[in-house]
């Protein structure tokens, strides 16, 4: 289960693995890729500790964490450079240890548990629409009741007979098929939709899928794949959309920036960028990664809010070879690293605005080489060359068109969803990120 898994503690100086549930407050935890967090925490340390944590939030990108920097109150789930992590979330990247602020329904996540239980669906605007019309029958009902036993008295002179005949009158014009009529009817929607593989849980879920006009939908993992995917390289004047040009369409220069932009990523990626860097070097660049069977990683640069980049330094295992030193992230703070003349930024940030207003996350990619066994304590004292831009994307499922055209021939409108009404804002804030 997400909410309990195993956890990593020290007590008494030894670090021991128990169960999350056994988990409290004041706990030093130790945590590292592929971790699920076991409660909310801040951090005490980290090494670039990265988290997927759209299971509180709904986005689909990583965050970046640091170490807190004082002292710290627990806040909200959401965006980089938080020194918080959150229970039930998934660390992707990196390593750190944190301490427990927060267990069971104290967490993020137990607080939309407890949330959850205190919502009271209310009576649907059938059952309201229903019961109106009954009480409106009902009132009818006894006003005819009332006139009846008061006629038939006094035209008759005999009150026990009228009350009688009024009584008979009431119980013949109060509706007592609705209840009936209504079950059979959501129960043949219930069947006419199991047809189509789905299964109705809640009647009044029937109700509410027939009167639906307004179709409003997440983006992430809904209308996407929820997976990263390179859709267009730019290497100074040349590029190369994946999509809509074969393999032999890129040229050395293009491929080189996948490459030094696999040289920047893990060996054995998690993150969801890295993943499809290395899935275009492998079609770009096959065997390249063969033949590097014997380089070694002898350094690593990690984000930071102070650097928005991530860098490797490769010794070749060739004598008298300089090491190789690759470096991917914000392409601000890349190109700030190349020391690039003024009309090269311009040609830059031109080409970044036309990623990012397509919708892509933008990555920017560079190379140095370093000799020496003194390693600098920032990338910012290598002497770096700009080779050029990633963009990736989030792509649309293919199933989507065909969805959206059927919820239009069934009468649900869909101006505009909150995918569209956001994309241009998330693509200029995603542009920054690494």
């Amino acid at each position: 289960m997400p909410a309990s898994p195993r956890a990593l503690v020290i007590r008494d100086g030894v670090a021991t693995r128990i169960a999350g549930r056994e988990v409290v407050r004041g706990d030093i935890i130790m945590l590292k890729e592929g971790d699920r967090v076991p409660a909310d925490g801040v951090l005490l340390a980290a090494n670039d500790l990265r988290a997927d944590e759209s299971l509180l939030t709904g986005e689909s990108v990583a965050v970046d964490k640091l170490v807190k920097q004082g002292h710290a109150r627990i806040a909200r789930p959401g965006g980089d450079g938080l020194p918080f992590v959150y229970s039930g979330t998934m660390l992707v990247q990196g390593q750190g240890v944190a301490e427990v602020l927060a267990t069971g329904t104290h967490t993020e996540f137990g607080r939309i548990g407890k949330a959850l239980q205190a919502i009271d669906a209310g009576p649907t605007p059938l059952q309201r629409e229903t019961g109106r019309v009954v009480r409106r029958l009902a009132a009818a009902g006894l006003i005819l009741c009332t006139l009846v036993v008061l006629i038939y008295g006094l035209v008759r002179g005999s009150w026990l007979e009228g009350l009688l005949a009024g009584v008979t009158l009431a119980m013949a014009i109060l509706p007592e098929e609705f209840p009936v009529v209504l079950t059979v009817f959501l129960a043949l929607g219930a069947w006419r939709i199991s047809r189509h593989g789905v299964l109705t849980r809640h009647m009044p879920a029937i109700e509410t899928l027939g009167s639906a006009t307004v179709l409003c939908v997440d983006k992430t993992g809904t209308l996407t794949l929820n997976q990263m995917t390179v859709k267009r390289l730019v290497a100074g004047g040349e590029q190369y959309d994946v999509d809509l040009e074969t393999d032999s369409a890129a040229s050395e220069r293009l491929r080189e920036v996948v490459d030094f932009g696999m040289l920047a990523s893990e060996a054995r990626p998690v993150d969801p960028m890295e993943k499809a860097i290395g899935a275009l070097g492998e079609r770009l660049n096959p065997g390249k990664n063969t033949g590097r069977q014997h380089w070694l990683l002898v350094k690593e640069y990690p984000l930071t809010t102070a650097l928005l980049a991530h860098a490797h330094g490769w010794n070749t295992g060739v004598a008298g070879d300089p090491c190789v030193v690759a470096i991917k992230g914000a392409p601000e703070a890349v190109a700030g690293l190349c020391r690039l003349n003024e009309a090269d930024r311009t040609t830059l940030q031109l080409q970044i605005a036309r990623m990012a207003g397509d919708g892509l996350r933008v990555l920017g990619v560079a190379r140095a080489a370093f000799r020496g066994d003194a390693w600098p304590a920032s990338p910012a004292q290598f002497e770096f060359a700009w080779l050029g831009l990633i963009g990736l994307a989030d792509p649309v499922r293919p199933t989507v068109a065909a969805a959206v055209r059927e919820c239009h021939e069934a009468g649900t409108a869909s101006p505009r969803s909150n995918a569209q009404a956001n994309g241009s804002a998330s693509a200029k804030n995603k542009v920054s990120s690494a």
